[in-house]
């Protein structure tokens, strides 16, 4: 590894094709490089002339060994170059000119569709969903199963629980003020058999997700667990329709019945108005709005 140049000492020229373009290289070897000194010399022509083609010194201090490795930075087959002597030997002794790895686009089927070309080897399926990796020396026909991601689906359906829990606070702290059905439908589209199996169950006044159960469901029966998460019958639908009820009711409709009489609303003999709200008042309820005043 540390003898003398495997390229003979002198001026050598070699010629690097790649990308359509052809770069004329040179390199002085001196007598007393050895094989590290000469691959240094080497790779820095090939790296200095900016041609898409990079070149790295490797070794292998167990088997004494040193070689240059020279790649191209394209991916695919526009990273295919050619490295060839003009004058001298430093391509043909170092053995750069030998391609161990062929620069070749990806070509494969996806469930016996049409060839498709990649020139990396990998690429992504079901609108960015999935991501498919493989070797560049991987050939014939392989069975690729897809699973859930049950950690990231876990976090996100335990963040909207919990959004849906502290909505359900607001009424349980409202003193009364909101209609008690509100939280009966929220209660019931929240807990029903298949929250159940998904491991949403009560959490004191509220709700929380099971994680270790909701896990347990994705793997044993994943495909029911996406139909209640994303079909149009299932448990997340049905929460949805819930709050986009919610959303259009008239505000007459949220309020507790026994604050609909809380007070009253006329117009005085100067043409003003008179209040005269109940005691304790919690708030206003005026155009179909209900205000809640602030406390100092």
């Amino acid at each position: 590894m540390h003898g003398a140049s495997v390229i003979e000492p002198g001026r050598h020229a070699f010629r690097l094709a790649s990308a359509g373009k052809s770069c004329a290289l040179e390199v002085e070897i001196e007598a007393s490089d050895t094989n590290l000194t000469a691959l240094a010399r080497l790779a820095g022509a090939i790296n200095g002339a900016e041609a898409g083609v990079r070149a790295a010194r490797r070794e292998d201090r167990k088997l004494r060994l040193v070689w240059l490795e020279v790649t191209g930075s394209a991916p695919g087959a526009r990273g295919a170059f050619e490295l060839a002597d003009v004058d001298g030997s430093a391509v043909s002794a170092s053995g750069i000119g030998t391609a161990s790895i062929a620069a070749e686009d990806a070509v494969f089927r996806v469930n016996g569709g049409p060839d498709r070309v990649s020139p990396v080897n990998e690429t992504v399926l079901d609108p960015g969903r999935v991501r498919l990796a493989w070797r560049a020396s991987a050939t014939g026909t392989y069975d690729v199963a897809v699973g859930y991601d049950a950690d990231a689906i876990a976090a996100e359906l335990r963040q909207a629980v919990g959004d849906i829990d502290a909505l359900a606070g607001i009424h349980r702290t409202s003193a009364g003020s909101l209609h008690p059905s509100l939280l009966r439908e929220l209660d019931a589209a929240m807990t029903t058999e298949a929250a159940e199996r998904l491991g949403i169950a009560r959490s004191g006044d509220g709700w929380a997700l099971d994680g270790r159960r909701f896990r347990d469901a994705i793997r044993h029966d994943p495909e029911r667990v996406r139909l209640e998460l994303a079909g149009p019958d299932g448990w997340a639908a049905g929460v949805i329709r819930t709050m986009e009820r919610f959303l259009v009711m008239p505000a007459e409709a949220l309020i507790h019945p026994a604050m609909r009489d809380a007070g009253t609303y006329a117009p005085d003999l100067s043409g003003g108005t008179q209040v005269q709200p109940a005691a304790p008042a919690s708030g206003w309820y005026f155009d179909s709005m209900y205000y809640v005043p602030n406390r100092l």
